[in-house]
């Protein structure tokens, strides 16, 4: 991947995550930590403190009463949850200087991906499929990839842009054309380094592939099953009307997944409800 390295190269220091997060992922997959020392850690970082508590009062999870200590927060969310908040948070607060014009971007693209977790944990849900934690965590990062490249190369994201608009390209192929490399690349690349599990990386690096997946990740059904999910929801979150090569991919993958459009319908119909009242907690 001599063209990733050089692009990487280019970035610099790559985005890390806070080093409050990086400790409370650890914690929150130790089954021996403790409700009390996974309070403690939130609690030192009080801005981060005060987002997990407004994202537990949200409309969102709709309790009766106020919730007003972190410890009260993990018990009733979960620990699940607090992870994915905890990368929500993280992930979208990226620190960079971002250029004026390229703001409503980064804006829109981070509204794109708290739907796509959304509306694929909602799929996952209604296939009656585990994991539905991980799916959501896909969803959100699925472009952290595309996020990366506009905090740190807008120039070239912006000769990104120009090709899509009068070179009439896809994404992809005018990520190619101006990087040599994908948002898929770089994003799996950070996910890995972030110590991501292996599904949730294939789905960064396969989204737009979903039937290009090496025999290894083929195997594993639940890799096969998150992929599909993601590329097929992130194709109907775009906001613009879909290419014909990409109603031809949506049919494939509706087949593939046993779903009709009259499932779709319904299932986002009620996602549409969730994403209303999550899209203010993220503050998107």
């Amino acid at each position: 991947m001599q063209n990733l390295d050089r692009i990487l190269n280019k970035i610099g220091t790559l985005p890390a995550l806070s080093p409050i997060v990086n400790k409370l992922l650890v914690l929150l997959e130790d089954e021996n930590s403790s409700l009390e020392e996974i309070a403690r850690l939130i609690s030192v970082d009080q801005a981060f403190a005060v987002k997990v508590l407004r994202f537990a009062n949200s409309a969102y999870f709709g309790f009766a009463r106020e919730i007003s200590s972190i410890q009260q927060a993990i018990v009733i969310l979960g620990t699940r949850s607090i992870k994915n908040i905890a990368l929500g948070i993280s992930v979208f607060h990226l620190d960079k200087d971002i250029a004026p014009d390229l703001q409503n971007d980064i804006l829109r693209l981070e509204k794109q991906s708290v739907k796509c977790a959304v509306y694929a944990q909602a799929i996952a849900r209604h296939l009656r499929l585990p994991h539905l934690d991980d799916i959501f965590v896909s969803g959100l990062l699925h472009d952290v990839g595309r996020l990366v490249i506009i905090r740190c190369l807008q120039e070239e994201y912006r000769q990104i842009c120009k090709l899509r608009e009068t070179g009439y390209m896809s994404l992809i192929d005018a990520e190619l054309k101006v990087l040599e490399v994908t948002h898929m690349d770089v994003g799996a690349y950070m996910l890995n380094q972030w110590n991501f599990p292996e599904n949730i990386v294939a789905v960064i690096q396969y989204h737009h592939m979903p039937h290009c997946i090496p025999t290894t990740l083929a195997d594993n059904p639940s890799i096969g099953y998150h992929i599909k999910i993601i590329a097929l929801t992130q194709l109907l979150c775009y906001e613009n009307e879909l290419s014909a090569s990409d109603k031809g991919i949506v049919d494939v993958l509706l087949n593939e997944l046993k779903l009709s459009l009259s499932d779709l319908e319904s299932v986002f119909e009620n996602a549409q409800i969730e994403l209303d009242l999550l899209s203010s907690a993220f503050d998107v």
